[in-house]
């Protein structure tokens, strides 16, 4: 899949659940959604205008999830699948950074289906600020949003 056929958001979650499955953290996050929200929410609390510091978190979030949970092999092939899928980009991706923003997204969209009516608009608001914050900072996400995310045909 290229850059160029990563249109639509959707497209970038298929490529954010490829990630969670070769992590094996798919459990992982539906069996800790409570907790994992909690955490966002302290995220959106503590930087309620900074998009950035707000994504920033998140990832930093998901990493730890990543490092506990995946396993040594499941982790390191994951980041194989990263160097060979982004290979030959603008500038050489950081796996663990794209894996963790994939996972992030994931856990975002997994929120949203399976949030209560009370925790709907939350879900909403750290979609919107992952969205905005992956696009204000280079060095944050690497690149914008989309290129950062999608992988090379």
């Amino acid at each position: 899949m290229s850059y160029e056929m990563v249109q639509t958001l959707s497209e970038v979650d298929d490529v954010a659940t490829q990630a969670v499955q070769r992590l094996d953290i798919e459990d992982d996050i539906s069996t800790n959604l409570d907790a994992l929200y909690e955490k966002l929410k302290e995220a959106d609390r503590v930087a309620p205008d900074d998009d950035v510091r707000f994504v920033a978190s998140g990832e930093q979030l998901m990493r730890t999830i990543i490092y506990f949970t995946s396993g040594r092999k499941n982790a390191l092939d994951a980041m194989a699948w990263v160097g060979e899928q982004w290979k030959g980009k603008t500038r050489d991706p950081n796996p663990m950074t794209i894996l963790s923003m994939l996972a992030l997204r994931y856990l975002v969209e997994e929120g949203m289906k399976h949030s209560d009516s009370d925790r709907i608009e939350t879900w909403r608001r750290f979609r919107a600020r992952l969205a905005a914050g992956s696009e204000k900072d280079a060095d944050v996400v690497q690149n914008d949003f989309l290129a950062s995310l999608a992988p090379n045909a």
